[in-house]
């Protein structure tokens, strides 16, 4: 077996990269305390999609979800996009294979209010 099935055996089978892009715990519960304030104040909820439909306004992307999925393709550009993106102030993960099939990664972009 060749270097590169070997490492994409590793990835797709190894404990420590399954699952490797999800959501760190401290997120998740900064996540959980938004929703538990969101329900209790609706002017959120309003913002919230106001960030949306401003998205919408300046890509043109027909979205219906404050949360979007760019599909970028190669892991190249989507780590290229997620360095751009950082640079520009925010914080984006590319999500690559394992985690996506090959030739499909993406950035995913959260709009918050």
């Amino acid at each position: 077996m060749n270097s590169k099935r070997w490492k994409q055996l590793v990835q797709s089978r190894g404990r420590a990269f399954i699952f490797s892009t999800s959501t760190h715990v401290p997120i998740a519960a900064a996540a959980s305390a938004a929703v538990f304030v969101e329900r209790r104040e609706k002017w959120r909820r309003t913002a919230l999609w106001n960030r949306v439909r401003d998205f919408h306004a300046l890509t043109g992307i027909p979205i219906t979800s404050p949360i979007i999925s760019l599909i970028v393709g190669s892991e190249e550009k989507a780590l290229k996009a997620s360095r751009h993106l950082l640079k520009s102030g925010f914080h984006i993960t590319a999500i690559r294979p394992p985690t996506v099939p090959p030739n499909s990664c993406r950035n995913i972009v959260y709009c918050v209010s």
